[in-house]
């Protein structure tokens, strides 16, 4: 018997074991079967004797990342096949897209402008330096443009990123540390709110980015890719996305892969709006907490002023936090000078589940 996962309550069991045993003794009224795990002659036994015992059977097919839409069953010749439908961008659905991201991030920028113009108050006062972070991204058909943040990190955080670079939490090209040091004190603020993110609605309404998709690369990021990884420029990168929301923690590259390529391979409206409204919701509800954390802390004019060295201006910070969506939970965006990370649940090497 081998558990999939501690945390689960669900017994998996090696199809070595007597299933007919199993299913006698367990009481079961249902199993899931993992198709890879056996050879076809196997497997049509397995699956006869449970019907005939009057047991439910499920089996996977193997496949991952496909949503059940762009599948259908059918026959061939005496087989039963599964037909995988294409990835269709329609005109319609990414005229609306573009549409929806042109009228929402206008109302939203005017919205934001009272918030954005605090927190440029706040980062001049605290070191004196710029207001606006910008830096080169990869989007869209693989063009380049400059995605624009209020600046959360020291002037010189992009120089400073070698120093810091052994402390990675994160596997593959991206970067991602604890209490990074070049964040400002403004600037941690800022990124747990994701006010910092809200001068990139300017790079949506100019046509950079969209306000859902895969978050845009580093150049430097994108050269280290596999090529399945280049689809993701298929699509407008996002604000937010499905990896930001699903896996915002995890340090797994294998995992910011798969969530970007099912974003692009199972692109919808629909899809994109339950992303959204997730990433509303979770905004809202970390920049509450943020709120009633700091008044619970230090004020940050009571604070003292941070020694800056010499030449250098002293402190700065950014990153963004979303949320969840039709199958997400979690955020995380990309530092000065540094990137972002995702995580799916991993995948079992079981092969049979008794419900």
């Amino acid at each position: 018997v081998r558990p999939r996962d501690a945390s689960l309550k669900v017994p998996w069991f090696n199809i070595n074991l007597d299933t007919n045993e199993l299913i006698s003794d367990l009481g079961v009224n249902g199993v899931v079967i993992a198709v890879t795990d056996f050879d076809l002659g196997e497997l049509n036994s397995t699956i006869r004797n449970l019907l005939k015992r009057q047991i439910h059977v499920q089996m996977s097919n193997g496949l991952k990342g496909i949503a059940q839409n762009r599948m259908s069953n059918g026959l061939l010749g005496y087989e039963s096949m599964t037909y995988v439908e294409p990835t269709r961008l329609s005109s319609f659905q990414l005229a609306i897209k573009r549409s929806a991201d042109i009228f929402l991030s206008s109302v939203l920028l005017i919205i934001a402008l009272p918030i954005m113009a605090l927190a440029t108050v706040a980062i001049k006062v605290e070191d004196g330096g710029p207001v606006i972070f910008s830096q080169e991204r990869v989007g869209k058909q693989g063009r380049r443009f400059k995605i624009y943040k209020l600046r959360s990190m020291v002037v010189n955080a992009e120089s400073e990123l070698d120093k810091i670079r052994d402390k990675n939490l994160r596997e593959g090209p991206l970067f991602k540390m604890n209490d990074d040091p070049r964040v400002t004190r403004v600037g941690k603020i800022i990124r747990a709110t994701s006010i910092d993110e809200l001068p990139q609605l300017w790079n949506v309404i100019k046509g950079d980015m969209s306000l859902i998709g895969p978050r845009p690369a580093l150049p430097d990021e994108v050269a280290q890719f596999e090529e399945d990884m280049l689809m993701r420029h298929d699509v407008w990168p996002g604000v937010s996305g499905l990896w930001q929301l699903k896996a915002r923690d995890s340090a797994s590259f294998d995992s910011y892969k798969r969530l970007d390529i099912y974003y692009v391979e199972n692109w919808s409206v629909l899809f994109d709006l339950a992303i959204l409204f997730s990433t509303i919701t979770h905004v809202i509800a970390r920049g509450l907490s943020t709120i009633k954390t700091s008044r619970s802390s230090t004020p940050l004019a009571a604070t003292a002023p941070v020694t800056a060295t010499e030449g250098t201006p002293r402190s700065n910070a950014r990153a963004g936090a979303m949320a969840r969506s039709e199958v997400c939970s979690g955020a995380n965006s990309r530092s000065q000078g540094g990137a972002e990370s995702g995580s799916l649940d991993d995948e079992t090497g079981n092969s049979l589940q008794i419900a």
